[in-house]
């Protein structure tokens, strides 16, 4: 079986499922008169009204493939890889970091509604060294933190180039280093940042 990637073009009758059956078909691009299956539909792209599969508007990257939330990126990111923030957002749901990952604000600010705006959640989780750079994270509730710790497994945080607002509450921290019954000491490593 061949893998068959389409980047762009324009397909008319497609139904017949030719192309579309194959295993390993993956679209990037192009103009379809028929439905095509949403399986072959690369991450980050979509159908649209016309008929045309596009890019998604993204949010983040890994390498080159494009995410419409850092939610879905995270989730996609394997062992290592590096997140590219692309723009500045507002979330309302705490962002689970629970991989060893390297999250790249690019300048970006993400603004947090969440009084737990970034958790790191290494229970039972392979996650060794999570880094974030490049950037601000506010958080905007009362007693709200930017990052909360929790877990055993982590061995290296490092924080890089990046600002952290607790802006509400006597009681608002910026990071939460949670109890964990780990007898292996984290390496909690903070450059160029104000924390």
């Amino acid at each position: 079986t061949s893998n068959v990637t389409i980047n762009g073009g324009t397909f008319g009758n497609t139904s017949g499922g030719d192309v579309w059956g194959t295993t390993g078909t993956t679209i990037k691009g192009g103009t379809f008169s028929d439905l095509i299956e949403k399986q072959h539909i690369a991450d980050g792209f979509e159908l649209n009204a016309d008929g045309q599969v596009v890019a998604k508007p993204a949010v983040a990257q890994i390498g080159e493939t494009p995410y419409a939330t850092l939610e879905e990126a995270i989730a996609a990111a394997q062992e290592g890889e590096t997140i590219t923030l692309l723009k500045d957002i507002s979330v309302s749901d705490s962002i689970l970091i629970d991989k060893s990952l390297v999250l790249d604000l690019n300048s970006k600010i993400i603004t947090s509604s969440h009084n737990r705006s970034i958790k790191i959640n290494t229970n039972g989780n392979a996650a060794k060294t999570v880094i974030i750079k490049n950037g601000t994270v506010i958080s905007t509730p009362d007693a709200g933190r930017c990052i909360q710790l929790m877990g055993d497994a982590l061995e290296r945080l490092e924080l890089n180039g990046v600002t952290f607002k607790a802006e509400k509450g006597q009681s608002s921290q910026t990071i939460t280093l949670a109890e964990t019954n780990s007898t292996k000491p984290l390496e909690f490593v903070v450059k160029n940042s104000t924390v």
